[in-house]
This record gives structure tokens, C-alpha cells and sequence, in this order.
């Protein structure tokens, strides 16, 4: 004996309505991402008062090609007189340099954002490694622009700062 038809529709519905909530739930959590990570840097000029620097954050939960997932860089550069007594020296321009690292600590990814002079300026961008390479941390520095250096000459940076990417949050 078959089972009524009116109660094999019932129950599909029944089922049905139970699969529905449970999607609608699980895209409503979305998926585990890690939070931003803060970071800053600063460089004093030439002339000992000029401070050149940089603050923001890190975000690695952007989303993007699975294979060539990028990191966020969002943040503000600035310039300030920190009140120190000013030799007459013109500093020259600086730069924040953020350099993407791989799991093996191997440089992968490499941006410049110019440092403002004019009191700050707020930038995004995207630090993208190549095909297939996963951004596992990066440094931030401000330096001095290499045009300012010349040809050949040594890297001039203040101090480097690592950025980890923060634990996964549920």
C-alpha cells in the first residue's frame, strides 16, 4: 500500500523548509575570516625635526581570485614637525614601502605609496603576489625616495615594521 500522495508532498515541503533555513543560516554567518591588522611606521627627516609616517591596517579577508588572493593596505600618510630645533636642511622625499612575504619568508609582492607633505593624504591598495602565492605577512618602512638616491644607491629606510595577518575568527 502507497502512502497517501497529499503526505509525500507534505513532507517534501517539510523538508524543503528545514534545507532553506539551514542555507539561509549558513550564508548569513558567511565564511571565517581574520580580522585587519594595524600597522604604522615613521622616518625623521634630515633636518631632525620632519617626521614622515604612516599608520592603517592590513586586511587579508578581501575577497579576489582564489589563486592571487590580495592584501588591503588602507591607511593615511602625513608629515609633521615634531618640535625639535630644525637644522636648515631640506629633507628629502619618502615613500611607505610594504614588501608581501610567502611561507618561506621569500619577498613576493612589493608597493610604494608616496608619503604626503601637505598634512596627509589617505590611500587604498592592494598588495597581489604572483599566480598561486598566498601573502603570509609583509614589512612596512618609510624610505627615502630612491629617485632622491640616485642610481645605484643603498636602500634608506627607517624602521621596519612586520605585519602578521591576524588568527582566522569564527
Amino acid at each position: 500500500m502507497h502512502p497517501p500522495q497529499h503526505a509525500v508532498r507534505n513532507a517534501v515541503r517539510a523538508a524543503l523548509v528545514v534545507l532553506t533555513a539551514l542555507f539561509a543560516i549558513l550564508a548569513a554567518a558567511g565564511p571565517a575570516s581574520a580580522a585587519p591588522t594595524s600597522f604604522s611606521a615613521w622616518d625623521r627627516g634630515e633636518d631632525g625635526c620632519t617626521v614622515f609616517a604612516t599608520a592603517g591596517e592590513a586586511d587579508w579577508s578581501v575577497l579576489g581570485i582564489p589563486e592571487m588572493p590580495p592584501v588591503k593596505l588602507t591607511g593615511k600618510t602625513y608629515t609633521y614637525a615634531d618640535g625639535q630645533m630644525c637644522l636648515p636642511v631640506v629633507p628629502r622625499d619618502r615613500h611607505v614601502e610594504f614588501i608581501g612575504y610567502d611561507r618561506d619568508g621569500k619577498p613576493v609582492a612589493e608597493l610604494t605609496v608616496p608619503v604626503s607633505t601637505d598634512g596627509g593624504s589617505s590611500y587604498t591598495e592592494y598588495l597581489t603576489g604572483p599566480y598561486g602565492t598566498q601573502i603570509e605577512y609583509l614589512t612596512v618602512a618609510i624610505c627615502v625616495t630612491p629617485s632622491e638616491l640616485g642610481s645605484g644607491a643603498v636602500r634608506d629606510c627607517g624602521e621596519t615594521r612586520v605585519v602578521h595577518r591576524q588568527p582566522v575568527r569564527g
